[in-house]
């Protein structure tokens, strides 16, 4: 039958209409950088997380980036981030603010970084 040839033309179609929407997707970016700080710099590495916020916030593809405080650890602080992709994570690395901040949080405590793409 003619409806029945149809059938494998249509899901051909379908197929690379669907391959083209795949394309589209990004793979975000989701960092948690685990900060361990003592009582002696606890105060200058919240406000130094607090600006490496605000700046970040503002870099072209961030979706999310915030500062956490543990309710059991009062050394231990959280900075959630999540980018739109690898291009923005890096980019976002070479800002003037990443380069200067990070640095100093690595002088206060102690980072370690979770890294999830989804």
């Amino acid at each position: 039958e003619i409806g029945s040839g149809l059938v494998g033309s249509e899901m051909c179609i379908r197929d690379r209409t669907i391959s083209a929407e795949l394309k589209n997707i990004t793979t975000m970016i989701r960092l948690n950088v685990f900060i361990r700080t003592t009582a002696t710099n606890r105060e200058e590495t919240v406000a130094t997380a607090k600006e490496l916020v605000a700046a970040s916030l503002k870099d072209a593809g961030c979706a999310a980036y915030d500062l956490f405080e543990s309710a059991t650890r009062p050394d231990v602080l959280m900075i959630c981030e999540t980018w739109s992709d690898a291009k923005a994570l890096a980019a976002h690395e070479t800002t003037s603010h990443f380069t200067t901040l990070v640095p100093r949080l690595n002088e206060l405590g102690e980072l370690k970084l979770e890294k999830f793409v989804f």
